[in-house]
């Protein structure tokens, strides 16, 4: 009676969990954007237990179904019972990880949802910055890696025996809405454990080009900043590929919240 209880467990809860899957997938929409989407989202980064889960639910089934019985080198006193054993073995393990789908994971969805907004907002307000320098800058709002070279002419005012010249107040201007943005992915380090590896990659390398542009213009505090042809261009295209990642990413949040 005990070993049928134990063996009726892993079932009842995977079919349950496959009823909340089903229902949960039935509710989601693109439009509400709920948790359930980061949450499946969160179990798909877990493959590997994804192909665990598998092959247990395989195993179990293997050892109740006659066609696909599993047959076990021992002595046929003990081959039920050892049947029996990989069962309730194999249902641990697959009970085990979908409780920690429902306990872990789907409270972590829930909390993560509006977290994932707010950055999202972050985001939107430092985009719109970049944006409006553009657009005072270089007289459109958008760049992308076509317009680079374009960039790099429309932030100096010349070129005079090989030296291109961004004035002062330009500099002071570029600075600001650069440190903005650094200023706001540095924040997202708090929530790291809220983003996947690549987005990690992503935040990583827009700090890293925001903390460059940064350094590089402070030294030219109150003064023309001049550069030479091939650093004007390794310039613009600093900023460009800030732009583009922080684009990147906001347009993948705005996707998932």
């Amino acid at each position: 009676m005990l070993l049928m209880t134990f063996s009726l467990c892993p079932t009842i809860l995977i079919v349950a969990a496959v009823s909340i899957i089903v229902m949960g997938a039935y509710w989601y929409s693109e439009e509400r954007k709920g948790w359930f989407h980061l949450f499946l989202r969160m179990v798909w980064a877990g493959k590997f237990m994804l192909i665990v889960l598998g092959g247990c639910l395989y195993i179990m089934l293997a050892c109740k179904v006659d066609s696909l019985k599993i047959v076990l080198d021992c002595p046929n006193e003990y081959a039920l019972a050892s049947t029996e054993v990989l069962f309730s073995l194999t249902g641990g393990i697959a009970s085990g990880y979908i409780i920690y789908l429902f306990s872990v994971l789907v409270p972590k969805a829930i909390r993560q949802r509006p977290i994932l907004y707010i950055l999202k907002e972050r985001l939107w307000y430092a985009k719109c910055e970049i944006e409006e320098s553009f657009s005072v800058i270089y007289g459109k709002r958008y760049l992308d890696d076509d317009s680079v070279e374009d960039f790099s002419k429309a932030l100096t005012i010349g070129c005079e025996q090989s030296q291109y010249t961004i004035k002062s107040y330009n500099c002071k201007y570029i600075l600001q809405f650069i440190e903005y943005v650094q200023s706001t992915l540095n924040s997202f380090v708090n929530y790291s454990d809220y983003f996947d590896d690549k987005d990690l990659t992503t935040i990583k390398t827009i700090i890293h080009h925001a903390t460059r542009v940064v350094c590089r213009l402070h030294d030219y505090d109150g003064i023309d900043a001049l550069f030479d042809e091939n650093s004007i261009v390794d310039f613009a295209t600093e900023i460009s590929t800030i732009y583009i990642n922080l684009s990147n990413l906001y347009t993948k949040l705005e996707k998932i919240v």
